[in-house]
C-alpha cells in the first residue's frame, strides 16, 4: 500500500476530519426535535461522503476507506419495528464516534507504518530480507511505540514496514511466538492482533539502552561509501536541505573512512548524526536514512 500525497498533507487533512466531526458531535444534545436533527443528519453524512473520498483518493489501495466506511457501533435489529427518532439520533451520533475513533487510529498507526509514510527514507528491500528475529524485534518496537490499552493488527504493522509475509498465516505464528514468551497480549481472529505486555515493554526498554554498535561487520569498499554519501547529499538536496554545514560533515566521512578504523568511522557516524539531532537542522527520519545509508545499522537516537 502507498500514499499518494505527501504525509504532512494527509495529516493536516486528517487533523481537520477530526475538528469537523467533534464540532458535529456538539450537536447531539442541542437538538431537540426531528427537523434539527434531520439537518445534522445531512451534515454527518456529507462530512462521512467527504472523509470517505479523501481515504480512497490517498491511498493506492482502498483498505482504509472501506475500515472508515464500515466503522460503525455494533446493534441489534427487531424484526421491521420502527424506530423513534431519538433512536436514530443516538445510533447516529454513536456511529460518527466510531468514524472520527476510526481516523484518530489511522493516524496513529499510519506513524509507525515506515513503509507508508516514509518510503523515500527507509531501505525497504533490507527490510523485506528481515530474519525471524529481525521481524519479531521490528513488531515489538512498533507494538512499543504504540503502547495503550488497544490491540494492534500484526498484519498492518507487518505491510506499514515493508515487511512481505512470506507465507499465509504467518502474522498469526509470529504474533503467538511473542505471546508464548510473555512480550504481548494476543486476539486471535480473523486478523491477529497484539498488545505489549508489561515484560514486553521492560524487554524493549532494555534492549534499547543496552544496545551498544558493533560496526565491525562494515565492509565496503572506498568506492562504495562515496557512492553512498553521494545519495545522501542527492536525498538531503531534494528534501530541501541546503545548509552546507550538513554537506561538509557528511563529505568528511568520505576522506576519514581509510584513515579510521571500522570501530572509530562508526562511532564518528553515530556522533555527527547524534549532533545534527541535537542542532534540529535535520529531521530524526532523515538522519536514521543517513546513518542506515552509511553503517546498515538501525539508528536509536539517546
Amino acid at each position: 500500500m502507498k500514499l499518494t500525497i505527501k504525509w504532512d498533507n494527509f495529516l493536516n487533512q486528517l487533523d481537520t476530519f477530526v475538528s469537523e466531526g467533534k464540532v458535529l458531535l456538539e450537536f447531539e444534545n442541542s437538538i431537540q426535535t426531528e427537523q434539527e436533527f434531520e439537518k445534522t443528519k445531512t451534515e454527518i453524512k456529507t462530512w462521512k461522503e467527504s472523509c470517505f473520498e479523501f481515504l480512497k483518493s490517498s491511498f493506492d489501495k482502498n483498505e482504509f476507506a472501506i475500515s472508515f466506511h464500515n466503522a460503525r457501533q455494533e446493534r441489534f435489529h427487531i424484526g421491521n419495528q420502527k424506530k423513534d427518532y431519538r433512536q436514530i439520533k443516538t445510533e447516529t451520533f454513536q456511529d460518527l464516534k466510531e468514524k472520527i475513533n476510526m481516523l484518530v487510529y489511522f493516524k496513529r498507526i499510519l506513524s509507525i507504518s515506515d513503509a507508508i509514510i516514509k518510503p523515500e527514507i527507509v531501505e525497504l528491500i533490507d527490510r523485506n530480507l528481515y530474519t525471524t528475529e529481525q521481524t519479531l524485534e521490528l513488531i515489538l518496537d512498533k507494538l512499543y511505540d504504540l503502547y495503550d490499552n488497544s490491540y494492534h493488527s500484526i498484519s498492518t504493522i507487518l505491510e506499514g514496514n515493508g515487511v512481505t509475509q512470506k507465507r499465509h498465516g504467518e502474522d498469526r505464528e509470529l504474533l503467538k511466538m511473542l505471546e508464548d514468551n510473555g512480550y504481548v497480549s494476543a486476539m486471535h481472529m480473523r486478523d491477529s492482533a497484539g498488545q505489549l505486555t508489561l515484560r514486553g515493554k521492560l524487554y524493549v526498554e532494555e534492549k534499547r539502552k543496552a544496545h551498544k554498535e558493533n560496526y565491525n561487520d562494515i565492509n565496503k569498499s572506498q568506492e562504495e561509501i562515496n557512492e553512498r554519501v553521494d545519495e545522501i547529499i542527492e536525498k538531503l538536496t531534494k528534501l530541501g536541505y541546503g545548509q552546507e554545514i550538513i554537506f561538509d560533515e557528511i563529505q568528511e566521512l568520505k576522506e576519514l573512512y581509510t584513515t579510521l578504523n571500522k570501530k572509530n568511522w562508526g562511532q564518528l557516524v553515530k556522533g555527527k548524526v547524534v549532533d545534527l539531532a541535537l542542532s534540529k537542522l535535520v529531521e530524526n527520519d532523515t538522519l536514521s536514512y543517513i546513518y542506515e545509508k552509511l553503517t546498515d545499522h538501525t539508528l536509536r537516537l539517546p
